[in-house]
Formats: C-alpha cells, structure tokens, sequence
C-alpha cells in the first residue's frame, strides 16, 4: 500500500509533462446549454455545468478501486458522510460529529484474557496469547508495554463511537435511506470477494444499527484511534444490491456503470469514451436551500492537458479539474488570468516533495558505519544541516510552480492548525552553509567552489574524503529541472553530485536491492502522500526503517533513528488533541533534518471568466462544494 500511495504521487507529479501549447483566443460570451430534460422536469431549458476531468472513471463502484476520474465523480454522487473541511470534521449526512467531550464517542476499559481479539504494542489485531506484547488500560506508548502471560485478564481500551444519520434522508431512486445500508456497506466491506482495504474492518469488534438513523462502532481493544469521529461506514443501496454477491458487484452494471447515492446529482448517462452526464437530485438533502445550483452536470474527459485547456477557452468546458496536469502550463495560466480570460484557484495538495538524506545506508545494518565503500558523510547532522543551507528550495519550487507552491519545513503542511511555525527554517544561504561545512572539517584546499570539498579532521570520516553524493529520483521532466537546480546549488557550496535518472520501475523497486527502499543512495527525491490530515510522524519512526526484519517495508528511507522523536509521535498519535507532541516531533524532524522537504505539491482548478464559488481546500476533495458550483448571472451569493 505505501509504494502505491509513492507511484501515485510520481505519476501525478512525472504526468506534467509540456505538450504543444493551446490556442489562447479569448471566448464568446457562453449561453446556457440546454441539457436533456430528465422525464418528469420541464421543458425550459436547464443550466448545465461541463467538468473536464484528467482521464474516464474505471468504475462508479466505491470498493471497486475507483481511479481519480472514478473519485471525482464519485464525490458528486456518494458525497463523504463526514466531510474535512480546512483541517476540520464536519458532518455531511450526520447530524453531528460524534465527539469524547459530547459524550457521543467513549473510551471505556474492558477485560480481555486468551482468545481474545485486540490490538497489539506494534497496532496490529491479534489474538491475545501468551507473550503478546500488548499496552494495558492508561498505557499509550512504549515504555508502559506489558508482555501478556497467557493466564489473568487484563484491561484494556476499548472506543466506542455512535453516529446519527439525519433524518428524511433518501435514495435518488426515493428509498429511504437508513442505518441498515451502512451496516450493509460494512458487511459488503469485510467480505474477502470486496477488493478494498481492510485496514477499519479488521480493526472493528462490531458495527450495529441502535435505530434506523443510529449507528454504534465498537473498536478493538487496543485501538485507540485519533481519526474515530470518521469510522462511519458510508451507505451503500441494499435495496438495490443486496441481490448481488460481493464478487459479482465488482461489475455489476448497478453498481460499477449506473449508482445510486444521496448526492446533489443523479446520473443518468455514460457515453464511453467521451462523457458522463448528470441531472439535479431532488431528493438531495440540502434541496430545500435550493441546492444544487446547476440543473444538470456533464463530465467529459480529456487525458491530454492542452487540449483540455483548449476545450475550455474554447467554451467546451466550464471547469478543469485538478487531475488535469496543469503544471506545465503555468506561466500561460498566469498570463490569461492576468487578461480575465479564465480563473485559477490553487491549493497545498497533501503531498509534500521531499530530498531524503541517506542516513544509514542497509550496509550499515551489520553495525559498521562507514567500514563498507561509502562512507558515513551524511550520518552528521550538523552536515546535513549545512546542506540544507545551499540548496536553494525557493528557486526550484518557482522554476516549475510560479509561486503556487509553499515550502515547508517539516512534514506538515503551513496551514495546518498543527504547523510548528517556531521549527527551525533552513533559508537558502550558501556562503553560510560553505561556512559551516568548513567548521565541520570539510576543507576547500584549492580555493575553488566548483570542485568537491576534501575531508580533513571529519568526524566518522576518513580524511582526504571527497564530499561527493549521489542524487537519485525519477525521470519525469519536472524532477530533472528541479534536481539540476538542487545539485547546481550544491556544487556552488564545494559538494560534487551526480545525478541519476531513474524510470518509476526502478526507483520504486522493493526490497534490499531497490535504490529507495533497500536504503541504497546518498540523496532521494520523492513525494510522500498524507492519506489524513493530522501529522503524519510516523513516517520517520524507527519502525518504519525498512530493513530485514520488516520484509524491506517503511517509508523512513533515510534510516533515521531518534528515540526522543519516536516518543514524542507515539504520544501525538494516541492524544491529537494536544498539539503539543505534535509540535515537538517537528522540531526535534528540523533539528535532526533526515529528510528536507522541498516544496508542497500543488493542485491546480481552472474555470471560465464567470464561474462561481472557485474554491480548492488542502483536506477537501475538489469537489466539496459541488452543489454551489455553477456560472453566470444565477450564481447564487
């Protein structure tokens, strides 16, 4: 799952490359469309909206491994039953969000002995036996950790969450919709024939509907979980599916070509091959605030970008999704915007670009730091810090992404409410950074910055080192402009590198011998993807090394170990809502600066001159606000 979640984000990031650019003529004013009346809507004509999405939906199954077109459209039709909104929860169609203070979502103590499910020291469910390391009631980290001895029972922590629908909620085809169809959806879920992940299901001691509109998870002993507001199972149409086996639905007409939801639209075509398209949903249940603003919904699909963008100056499109790799674009979508022949909205994507100090290469994994052919020049964090200095992060960032893009320092995005602004910043200063490289012992003997520096007096480092380092990432065009700049940089403060283009194949390839994860290189740069919006810390945890031990699976590449960070993210995880671990694991990740995040990926809508309520948000989906979407003089304020 995790080198997925990696070549998802290469691909995202490698798929901007230039194309022959648009036609840029300005457009004629657009009339409204007149859409195909659905059979009980009148004959006037509708207002309809045209999304262009990057690529055609592979199936409109949501356990189906939907693509982002898949998503996209899925957002419209199955909209989250909780929604993230600016870095907060917010209910969809839940009557509220279930909360510890409220009294709504409990942690209560429980007795478990032999035979019992829970979750072990390491987050895993087991079954409770002799020897299993588990963390008794009041225990969340690793120092209170008790070896089970088979024999007494012992208490442990159990969450409790209960969900209310709202009520009236309905079908688009008018059946109700009630808690059973989410107790339907996790039953559908845990079914082995269901390709998606498990990870909730296996974690969940029971999920029971209380009434028709309450639902009650009950987590596994040990699963103490920060995201517990979200562990509702979002509905699925038994009604409609219950017929069906899991193994069938996966292509099932029903469920992959034509779903039902509670969205603010309802689908009523697929074209292959060229559009999907959508009729308001009256029965959505924001409709009494005559919601959604649009009668009807097209989205059409355009794989090359410059032809999406031709379709929208054109009047083809209203609106290019942020799936559309726009990046390359960037200096011409200033200019039009510029001229108020289109709009752009832009937001942090959760995905930071990171250069990954090599720390502990797995040759060191014997314990000889240094005894092998590389040696140990980057296990010093005072060099890695001086690095960090002459890597100019500021014109990389803007050589691709024209100013769009923030640079962070840390793993957390800036606009976080858990962004430690006091952490410390590595600003671009190479006669500083060419300084304290010299301090360090890394001598310029022929007064020449465009040579490598020579070690003399190093710690761990043998004199007459040369400091040279092997620059490895992808082979996309942005990662080549971006590395030739870093490394340019970096020969400006006395260090040789040598870069190395890689195709994603073989920079993602598993195991000992892989570049990335068999932790076999000097500098990587690679994104890394949140799949929440709180910290992801773990990331950088001593358990996350891979190495033998764990099958060559983590995404702490680097090799860093630092038991101070480690507790402090064990505690950040099971307490969220003290920040103040959270901040701590990023000052002690500047400090120690395993990894220098580069910049924050960035993504990209673009909708004609006239288009209403443009909004992109770093948690939310990019179409959060669908049912507000539309253009012209009936946007509503």
């Amino acid at each position: 799952m995790k080198k997925r979640i990696l070549l998802l984000v290469f691909w995202i990031f490698a798929a901007c490359t230039p194309e022959t650019p648009p036609a840029t003529r300005t457009p004629a004013p657009k009339p409204a469309r007149t859409a195909t009346p659905s059979p009980s809507a009148s004959s006037s004509p509708l207002r309809e909206m045209t999304i262009c999405l990057g690529g055609e939906p592979n199936t409109l199954y949501p356990y189906g491994d939907p693509n982002d077109a898949a998503r996209s459209v899925l957002a419209v039709i199955f909209p989250p039953p909780v929604l993230v909104h600016g870095y907060h929860l917010e209910p969809g169609i839940l009557q509220k969000i279930p909360s510890l203070e409220d009294g709504d979502a409990v942690i209560e103590r429980v007795r478990v002995s032999t035979g019992d499910e829970v979750l072990n020291s390491d987050g895993n469910p087991v079954v409770l036996a002799r020897g299993t390391r588990i963390r008794p009631a009041g225990c969340r980290s690793k120092d209170c950790e008790i070896t089970y001895d088979g024999k007494t029972s012992v208490e442990m922590e159990q969450m409790v969450v209960t969900f209310r629908l709202r009520e009236n909620l309905r079908w688009s085809d008018g059946e109700p919709l009630t808690s059973d169809d989410s107790i339907y959806a996790f039953d559908l879920l845990a079914s082995k024939d269901t390709p998606a992940s498990k990870y909730l299901v296996e974690r969940t001691a029971a999920y029971e509907a209380i009434d028709p509109l309450t639902v009650q998870w009950r987590g596994k002993p040990g699963f103490v979980d920060a995201l517990y507001a979200t562990h509702f199972f979002a509905p699925m149409p038994m009604h409609l599916w219950g017929k069906f086996s899991a193994a069938s639905l996966v292509n099932a007409e029903a469920a992959a070509r034509y779903p039902v939801g509670w969205g603010a639209y309802v689908l009523k075509e697929w074209v292959d091959g060229e559009e999907i398209r959508l009729v308001r949903n009256p029965l959505y249940y924001r409709a009494e605030e005559n919601l959604p603003q649009m009668d009807a919904l097209t989205f059409r699909f355009y794989p090359r970008a410059d032809e999406a963008l031709a379709a929208l100056l054109s009047g083809e499109c209203d609106f290019l999704a942020p799936d559309i790799p726009l990046g390359s674009y960037a200096s011409l979508l200033r200019s039009l915007e510029a001229k108020g022949e289109i709009q752009v909205a832009s937001a942090s994507a959760p995905a930071i670009e990171y250069l990954f100090f090599g720390i502990r290469p797995s040759a060191y994994d014997d314990g000889i730091p240094g005894g092998h052919d590389r040696p140990d020049i980057l296990g010093d964090a005072r060099t890695r810090r001086a690095l960090a200095s002459c890597l100019d992060r500021e014109g990389a960032a803007a050589s691709v992404l024209l100013g769009w893009a923030q640079i962070p320092d840390s793993f957390v995005l800036p606009e976080s409410p858990f962004y430690n602004a006091d952490s410390t910043v590595y600003a671009y200063a190479p006669s500083a950074g060419a300084q304290q490289l010299e301090n360090l012992g890394w001598r310029d003997v022929d007064g020449d910055p465009a040579t490598p520096r020579i070690s003399q007096g190093v710690a761990g480092v043998p004199d007459g080192t040369l400091l040279t380092l092997e620059y490895v990432t992808t082979d996309s065009p942005q990662r080549r402009q971006v590395s030739e700049l870093l490394a340019q940089s970096l020969r400006s403060c006395g260090v040789g590198v040598t870069l190395h283009f890689l195709s994603p194949e073989e920079f993602f390839t598993s195991g000992k011998e892989g570049v990335l994860f068999g932790r076999n290189f000097d500098l990587a740069e690679f994104s890394l993807y949140a799949e929440s919006f709180l910290p992801p810390c773990e990331w950088f945890t001593s358990e996350e090394i891979p190495q033998e031990a764990n099958g060559w699976e983590g995404l702490n590449v680097s090799g860093y170990r630092n038991p101070a960070f480690d507790e402090a993210c064990e505690h950040a995880r099971a307490a969220p809502d003290d920040i103040s671990y959270s901040l701590k694991t990023q000052e002690i990740f500047t400090e120690d600066i395993p990894a220098l995040p580069l910049f924050v990926q960035v993504q990209l809508a673009v909708a004609r001159p006239d288009f209403c309520h443009l909004s992109l948000d770093a948690t939310a989906g990019a179409f959060w606000n669908i049912d507000s979407l539309g253009y012209g003089e009936d946007c509503a304020p």
